[in-house]
C-alpha cells in the first residue's frame, strides 16, 4: 500500500465549520434521500414513513 507524500500530509484542514444549510437546502436533501429510499427494494414502509414525518 503507496502511503501519500508528505506534501499532502503537511496541507492544514480549514478550522471554519461547514455553513449550516439553508432550509431550501435542507428540504431539498431530505427529498432525494426520500426518493433514493422508497426505490430501494430492501427500504422498509417504516423507514418512509419516518422520512414522510422528518419533512413535515
Amino acid at each position: 500500500m503507496a502511503s501519500l507524500p508528505l506534501s499532502l500530509w503537511m496541507l492544514t484542514e480549514d478550522d471554519d465549520p461547514e455553513p449550516t444549510p439553508s432550509l431550501g437546502e435542507a428540504l431539498k436533501a431530505l427529498t432525494i434521500v426520500q426518493h433514493f429510499v422508497e426505490h430501494q427494494e430492501d427500504a422498509s414502509v417504516e423507514d418512509t414513513i419516518l422520512l414522510h414525518r422528518l419533512e413535515r
